[in-house]
């Protein structure tokens, strides 16, 4: 297991991961906690509203480069095309309806300038 989502109690944040770690001495967790209602997991960021509900939308790291496959390269078109269309459909599925539009406005401005995105 690599990465685990749990809500809990801020007061009880040292002891659950002090109990998490205590079950194998090789197996040590760390603890990230939300700042400003946001918490990324894996490569979603959790954005937690006013009535506890959350909102999603894509995590990029900040270390992240938007360069997947070089469009020069002596790939299939379809391979191509289907970068694009991966990272859309990923936005359909993970992003609210408020964060779907800055993805697929950063992917088609990527998109026209073909070897910034697929470099």
């Amino acid at each position: 297991m690599d990465d685990i989502a749990s809500i809990v109690n801020r007061r009880k944040i040292k002891t659950t991961l002090d109990s998490f770690n205590s079950f194998h001495p090789e197996i040590q967790f760390t603890i990230e906690v939300e700042e400003d209602r946001k918490l990324p997991f894996l490569d979603v960021l959790l954005n937690r509203k006013d009535d506890g509900s959350f909102k999603f939308s894509i995590y990029r790291k900040k270390t992240h480069t938007d360069k997947y496959l070089n469009y020069h390269s002596h790939h299939y078109y379809s391979q191509k095309i289907e970068v694009i269309d991966s990272l859309a459909f990923r936005a359909f599925k993970i992003c609210d309806e408020d964060a779907i539009g800055k993805v697929i406005t950063t992917l088609r401005i990527n998109a026209d300038c073909s070897n910034a995105f697929l470099e």
